[in-house]
């Protein structure tokens, strides 16, 4: 029988013992780090405040349609820029609330849209492409740098971060080292304005919920355009158009999370009705790019059976159209979208 060497027995008890100290040091520094995380997550940042004042603004709004069937309009800044509400009211013959959001909140929009829609409603979710392919902050990317959305949560509705399961819970707590370290420092001089933001929001939408439209500001914006260049407005789509041709969406967040909501509203007796966003027409300098990726997301809503308005193609606008980023239309720019929204929606409603 072969007899170990003294030497040997001696490393691999050293390094059971390193190996055991050095977890338990990890997991002493990750726990005191966990606890800074959740000692600041509720201390308000300025982001933060606009958002909150957005969502009671939009919240308040809603309440005022009552229990009367509606025509509901659920998206990102895309949304909020998009639409003539009163257009629609006037031409569809059916009551028109635009609840999209400005801010980045992904999942969290679907929770919000919960709490303003009724039975009997439809929900028309023209929803930007970054839906798509988005992650939920969980225990499994801590360290990744948290969105407008997640400072939200953490920092205003204790109740929906309380209902989320465990594993969630402490992944939209944790932030990185950096945005730990900016908070506490804004933390002591920080001056909570959602007061100021709130009668900004006010003023900021109409009844209907769409983005008041300054004409005159309008047409300054479009005199300004032609300063802007394209690549400027554009920089950020093809990649992420580029991203959804290259994956699989089914792997991602975004797609779980609207089969979450597509199952609540089948529960609530809810109609949903997919739409695109308008954007850019990118094929300008990107042409027969990105048509798998688009396919992908129309064939998403079809397997659902969710009926779709149009195709991504129809809601491409010419470069003119947009004012600061390729997804907001100016004011000119808006009636036409909506109007194309209209004729197509007619089909279907």
């Amino acid at each position: 029988m072969i007899q170990k060497h003294p030497n040997m027995k001696n490393d691999t008890s050293k390094f059971i013992i390193d190996t055991s100290i050095f977890l338990v040091l990890f997991a002493l520094i990750f726990s005191i780090y966990v606890l800074a995380c959740y000692s600041y997550a509720d201390i308000p940042i300025e982001d933060t405040s606009f958002l909150h004042a957005r969502v009671l603004t939009k919240k308040e709004l809603a309440a005022t349609y009552g229990n009367e069937n509606k025509l509901i309009i659920l998206a990102g800044s895309s949304g909020a820029n998009g639409f003539n509400s009163q257009m629609m009211e006037d031409q569809l013959n059916i009551p028109v609330f635009n609840a999209s959001l400005v801010g980045g909140t992904k999942k969290y929009l679907f929770h919000y849209a919960q709490k303003i829609a009724n039975p009997g409603d439809t929900i028309f979710i023209p929803l930007e492409y970054s839906f798509y392919t988005f992650n939920n902050k969980s225990l499994f990317n801590l360290f990744e740098t948290t969105s407008t959305m997640e400072d939200y949560v953490r920092e205003r509705d204790q109740a929906y971060l309380n209902d989320l399961p465990l594993i969630d819970r402490i992944g939209l707590t944790t932030i990185n080292a950096r945005e730990l370290v900016a908070k506490i420092i804004k933390s002591q001089h920080y001056i909570d304005t959602v007061e100021e933001k709130l009668t900004n929001a006010q003023n900021a939408y109409n009844q209907a919920g769409d983005i008041n439209p300054d004409i005159r500001r309008s047409k300054d914006r479009i005199k300004q355009i032609l300063k802007i260049k394209y690549e400027n407005k554009i920089k950020l789509f093809p990649q992420t158009i580029k991203d959804i041709e290259q994956i699989d969406i089914s792997s991602y967040d975004g797609t779980k999370n609207l089969e979450e909501f597509f199952d609540w509203c089948n529960e609530n007796s809810i109609r949903v009705i997919a739409g695109y966003p308008p954007v850019i027409d990118f094929r300008q300098v990107h042409r027969n790019y990105y048509d798998r990726g688009l396919k992908q997301i129309e064939q998403f809503y079809k397997e659902h059976d969710i009926p779709s308005v149009g195709t991504p193609y129809d809601f491409f606008y010419p470069n003119n159209y947009f004012f600061d980023t390729f997804y907001h239309l100016h004011y000119g720019g808006r009636i036409e979208h909506t109007q194309n929204v209209i004729d197509k929606l007619k089909e279907i409603l």
